[in-house]
């Protein structure tokens, strides 16, 4: 990355170091596994409520944004609670709860069973979330080490997901709801005995973490952390805006291959399949130390995300659509690895989890705005008109950025972190 001297490790050998950091080996196992069931389980219910003949933008829709609910609602005093908490078992008992959710659409294949199966695991992803998102940092200290493990963990994230999107796709279709979802649950499992298998020592309880006594101040304080922070808040703030726009094409995508290419709808698998392809192979680059500047990949990443968008509501070919999906698929991982990455090295361990918290309700809300708008769009006017304003969206956040100077903070040493958790 911009900034970092030559004798940063590289390549293999970068991977190499990565894998040697105590407790990042299950912590990754716990995190790709947790992403396989977070992929498959709405694309899942998406094609379930499709081959029941509920296959329109507006339920789709609903079950994504039942989904974002619980981080607006329950994302700030989740994080306060997990500060408190042993966040190794705060990983093992949400995939566990998570597992036991899935299993309610076995019990129950009905269109108001997915919606609840969506909100109830959403539920758990807002302690999940702040858990796993305290402790990375833990693993792999400093700025060099933490940006090169956020790219490897990004790209095991899309190895997880992407087969989470495939199998959500197929499974259904090939196998039926219930095998496809009992399928989802053993997985899940796993993700939660992987979290058990960190060593204790990463409980990730800082002294005096997430306050004592009641939620309200603590909840407050984590806020106000985040508003103090002016990198901080420039992300909240520019990945808010663009993630409204960003999230319009996700009740429109399962829709895609019948609406406008006139394909079958497993098509919509081998499009994910190839974005979560993409995805994780330019974050295995960036975990081998990827020389270019944060920002440049932010900016980059925003605009390549929009112009591929747009680009798929006039393209009336499946193979077209693919090379649209791997442009799509790198311009996610170009903004996503530094972002988080930078967001989660800006807050010390006391203040982690709530800062993650109050990113993650920032950013439901800004989901369920967009599926909101991408589903009314795509049902008032047509999902080409819906992909449209999702792609111009996301281009005009590209430009804005370049136009105010935001996050010029970016490719800037993150120490503070690292600092405040080294006596921790």
């Amino acid at each position: 990355m911009a900034g970092e001297g030559a004798d940063k490790p590289r390549g293999w050998e970068s991977w190499r170091e990565l894998w040697r950091l105590p407790g990042y080996v299950p912590m990754m196992a716990s995190r790709a596994s947790q992403m396989f069931g977070f992929s498959f389980t709405p694309v899942a219910l998406q094609v379930a409520a499709a081959r029941h003949g509920a296959g329109e933008p507006l339920v789709t829709g609903a079950i994504l944004f039942a989904s974002f609910l619980p981080a607006i609602l329950l994302g700030p005093p989740a994080g306060v609670l997990v500060e408190r908490w042993d966040k190794r078992r705060t990983m093992f008992g949400s995939q566990l709860a998570r597992t036991a959710f899935v299993l309610l659409a076995v019990a129950a294949p009905k269109v108001w069973a997915y919606v609840a199966v969506s909100l109830l695991m959403g539920t758990a992803q807002v302690f999940y979330l702040p858990a796993y998102r305290a402790l990375l940092p833990e693993i792999a200290r400093g700025d060099d080490l933490h940006m090169r493990a956020s790219g490897l963990a990004q790209a095991l994230e899309q190895v997880g997901s992407l087969v989470g999107i495939g199998l959500g796709a197929f499974l259904v279709v090939l196998a039926g709801v219930r095998i496809a979802f009992l399928a989802d649950a053993a997985v899940l499992g796993l993700s939660a005995l992987f979290a058990l298998r960190l060593p204790p020592s990463l409980a990730g309880v800082a002294a005096g973490a997430g306050g004592r006594g009641g939620i309200w101040r603590p909840m407050v304080e984590g806020m106000r952390a985040v508003g103090a922070s002016p990198l901080g808040r420039e992300i909240v703030a520019l990945v808010a805006v663009f993630t409204v726009g960003s999230v319009m094409i996700n009740p429109l995508l399962v829709l895609v291959p019948h609406d406008l290419l006139r394909a079958p709808v497993w098509w919509f698998g081998v499009f994910e399949l190839a974005q979560g392809a993409a995805m994780a192979a330019l974050g295995g680059a960036i975990a081998g130390g990827l020389r270019v500047r944060r920002r440049l990949l932010i900016a980059g990443g925003f605009l390549l995300s929009g112009l591929s968008v747009a680009a798929l509501a006039a393209s009336r070919w499946p193979l077209v659509d693919l090379g649209l999906y791997i442009v799509f698929g790198l311009a996610n991982t170009a903004w996503l690895t530094p972002v988080m990455a930078l967001y989660r090295l800006e807050f010390p361990l006391a203040l982690r989890a709530r800062a993650s918290a109050v990113y993650s309700m920032v950013m439901g809300a800004s989901q369920a705005v967009g599926v909101a708008l991408g589903g009314l769009v795509a049902a008032a006017l047509s999902v080409q008109v819906g992909l449209w304003v999702s792609g111009g969206w996301m281009a005009a956040v590209a430009l804005a950025m370049a136009t105010f100077g935001l996050l010029m903070g970016a490719d800037a040493p993150a120490t503070g972190a690292h600092a405040s958790t080294a006596g921790a």
